[in-house]
This record gives C-alpha cells, sequence and structure tokens, in this order.
C-alpha cells in the first residue's frame, strides 16, 4: 500500500511511526479556523459581511461532505481500508458539526437583525 506519495518506509521509519502510534498522550486537536476568527471579530464590520463568510464556508463544507460521503460508499466494508475508513468517519463528523454550526450561526444573526 502507499503511503500517499512519500514512498515506502524504511524499517527504521517504520519503527519510528509505530512507537509514535502507541504514544498515550491522546489530545483534543485544537480549533484553528480562520472563518471562526473572522466570526470572532465580526463585531468590526457587522452582520453581512459575517453572514457572508458563514453561508461560503457552509456551502464548501456542504460541498466537501458529498464528496466524503462519496468516498465512504466506496470503501464501506473493505477491510483493506479499515482505519483509514475510522478516519473518513472524523471528517464526515466534522462538516456535519461545521454545517450545524453554520446554520446557528446564521439563525443567530437573523434574530439579531430582528431585534
Amino acid at each position: 500500500h502507499g503511503t500517499g506519495g512519500a514512498g515506502p518506509l524504511t524499517r527504521q521509519g517504520r519503527d519510528v511511526l509505530r512507537s509514535w502510534l502507541l504514544q498515550r498522550d491522546v489530545r483534543p486537536d485544537p480549533i484553528k479556523s480562520i472563518a471562526t476568527l473572522r466570526v470572532f471579530f465580526g463585531g468590526l464590520v457587522g452582520p453581512e459581511p459575517v453572514a457572508h463568510q458563514i453561508r461560503e464556508l457552509r456551502r464548501l463544507a456542504v460541498a466537501t461532505l458529498e464528496e466524503l460521503r462519496a468516498t465512504e460508499a466506496e470503501i464501506r466494508g473493505d477491510e483493506r481500508l479499515f482505519y483509514p475508513y475510522l478516519t473518513l468517519l472524523a471528517g464526515l463528523a466534522h462538516y456535519e458539526a461545521e454545517i450545524r454550526w453554520a446554520d446557528a450561526a446564521l439563525a443567530a444573526l437573523d434574530d439579531k437583525e430582528e431585534r
């Protein structure tokens, strides 16, 4: 199996990778999002530019989610791709959550505008 174009692992490289994989210091990934940083400072520009950014982020998330779902349909059940499939599930959950957040944020902006 390929390693994403990086070439085959050497024995030493495989040992280092295996050691890293066995480490138990699992932590949640930090959220580093330019889009949410822009929303955080949205008070400087007002609701319409913020809503535009959120709508665009949602559109991109929907497109990516569709691509991931197509990939899921291709690899689901392939025992050779079981662990990559688990990673794909994380991607699906991420983009589904991003879409839910965008919907909630847009609704909150609409509520703010109505007041």
